[in-house]
Parts: structure tokens; sequence; C-alpha cells
């Protein structure tokens, strides 16, 4: 499994995780969806790219872990937290 995780330079997105899908200009990260131009943005755009071509090669798709963050740093520690505590779960059912 192709594990993602980084930051995306918008206030408000809250620790966000799970596999993640590109169509037509959006983005589905589980149950979060970012649209538009926000889909162009650093993470988004990686992953982005990743999910088109998991897609292309028909693999399962990256798992994403994301938060917003917009250059103070919290993001970074909270997905570094997340993923201390959680990377043996990630992606099992």
């Amino acid at each position: 499994m192709l594990v993602i995780a980084g930051t995306i330079p918008i206030d408000g997105i809250p620790l966000t995780q799970g596999a993640c899908r590109y169509q037509k200009g959006r983005l589905d990260i589980g149950d979060y969806a970012l649209e538009g131009k926000y889909v162009t943005l650093g993470t988004a755009a990686m992953a982005s790219a990743a999910a088109t071509t998991c897609q292309t090669l028909g693999i399962e798709p990256p798992h994403l872990v994301t938060y917003g963050d917009t250059g103070m740093g919290d993001g970074t520690i909270k997905i570094l937290e997340y993923l201390t505590q959680e990377i043996s779960s990630i992606g099992s059912t």
C-alpha cells in the first residue's frame, strides 16, 4: 500500500485520512473532498497524480493522511503524531 502524508495549505482542513481517488477536478480522501484549484496544490496534486496512476494500473488507490497548514507547522505535527500512533492500522479493515 502506498501511503502519502503531507499538509495542504488551506486553513480549516481537519486531520483527514483515507483512500484517495481523483476524478475531473475532484480529489476524494475517504469521505472528504477537495475540488477546483485546491486539487492542484502541493500534497493534493501529488495525491491526485498517484491516485490517477494507481487507477490506470488497476491497483489499490493510495492512502492519504493530510491536515490543513498555512505555514505554521501545526499540520505537520498533527500528521506525525497520527502516524506515530496509527501507522500499523492504516488500510486494515
